[in-house]
């Protein structure tokens, strides 16, 4: 028997969006290594804070001409393992999932990623986030109702992820025509309640776009299966159980422990 890969039963056409005007060695050898399987081609914004709406508005024409079946995404300073587009893209298939992203820790001594489980009564901060201590005790591809909260939004980085394009609930529009699921800065200014003074406030755009997802009903999933490494000031990677955060998401425990019984 044969020890090569074998040329999956579907071969599909990728888009990899890259926003940001600069990169790091990392997200150039992700791009060159990402899939010996599918098609693959490189799409680049770099007009500032809006980068990742100018890619998702080309992928998305693109997507409906059919020129495309997937679009990917990876940051300047993500660097994943060899062949993590074919891994994306075959758990994308084995659970007909409309995205599946890849959790990075934040670039600090925490362990804190920036995936988790959103707040239903808040966009401003999440209920939860995922540590990579709890991740290596995790499901290796899970949904929010594999982890206990079925309810709640599925929180996901923009760092490294895959959409189905053929999906129709990317396309979906408000009354207004406007498209559901973005990437959004949405900002406030807000009353402390706890000290009375005013407070400026911005929900994140990978959060924003997982919440219009979850509004939606989509079906998305994390996945630990691709193992990558954060860089800037240090190397923080998502494949090992590390961090002074020992217990979960020490930030958020006031939200999260009663339910989870801690």
């Amino acid at each position: 028997m044969s020890t090569c890969e074998t040329t999956p039963a579907v071969r599909h056409r990728v888009r990899i969006g890259l926003p940001g005007p600069s990169f790091m060695f990392c997200a150039f050898q992700g791009v060159y290594t990402s899939s010996y399987k599918h098609e693959w081609s490189v799409s680049n914004s770099s007009m500032g804070w809006d980068d990742m709406n100018q890619l998702w508005a080309e992928a998305l024409n693109s997507g409906e001409q059919g020129e495309i079946t997937h679009f990917a995404m990876l940051h300047s300073d993500i660097g994943p393992n060899e062949g993590w587009l074919d891994v994306l893209l075959e758990e994308c298939d084995r659970l007909n999932a409309d995205m599946i992203s890849v959790p990075a820790p934040l670039k600090d001594h925490r362990g804190v990623t920036s995936s988790g489980i959103g707040d239903p009564e808040s966009p401003w901060s999440p209920l939860k986030r995922f540590t990579v201590r709890e991740l290596q005790e995790m499901p290796e591809t899970f949904n929010q109702a594999d982890i206990g909260y079925p309810n709640h939004p599925l929180l996901h980085n923009t760092g490294c992820w895959v959409a189905d394009l053929r999906k129709p609930v990317f396309y979906q529009v408000d009354e207004k025509g406007v498209l559901v699921a973005d990437f959004n800065f949405p900002l406030s200014i807000m009353r402390d309640p706890a000290t009375g003074r005013w407070t400026h406030r911005r929900e994140s755009e990978d959060w924003h776009f997982s919440r219009k997802l979850h509004q939606l009903g989509a079906n998305s999933y994390v996945t630990r299966k691709v193992k990558l490494i954060h860089f800037g000031g240090g190397s923080f990677r998502n494949d090992q159980a590390w961090g002074t955060y020992e217990r979960g998401d020490e930030d958020t425990k006031h939200k999260w422990a009663k339910a989870e019984g801690e």
